[in-house]
């Protein structure tokens, strides 16, 4: 409650978070694309099974782990911090 509030003119997407954003993207799109190229030209059900799956898989392991950083800086008051820590997450 003592420091100003943010001022209206700031991005709520932090450097650190846009980088974070852009380098999972990036790996979602080698590992997808790379099983594409594995499995080759003619695709089964089976391979387009195997690639949906493995696009779920990928995105509940982003949600989760997006959800345990904003969790982790969310107590961030109980850890002894006195300031904010830059990972883009509000308390």
């Amino acid at each position: 409650m003592k420091e100003k509030p943010r001022s209206s003119k700031d991005f709520i997407i932090t450097p650190a978070m846009t980088r974070s954003i852009l380098g999972v993207a990036a790996l979602f799109v080698v590992v997808l694309l790379g099983m594409l190229f594995w499995f080759g030209s003619a695709i089964t059900p089976y391979e387009l099974s195997a690639f949906f799956t493995v696009f779920v898989m990928l995105q509940f392991w982003n949600m989760f782990n997006a959800k345990r950083i904003c969790f982790i800086d969310a107590f961030w008051p109980f850890r002894g911090a006195d300031v904010m820590p830059s990972s883009g997450c509000w308390p």
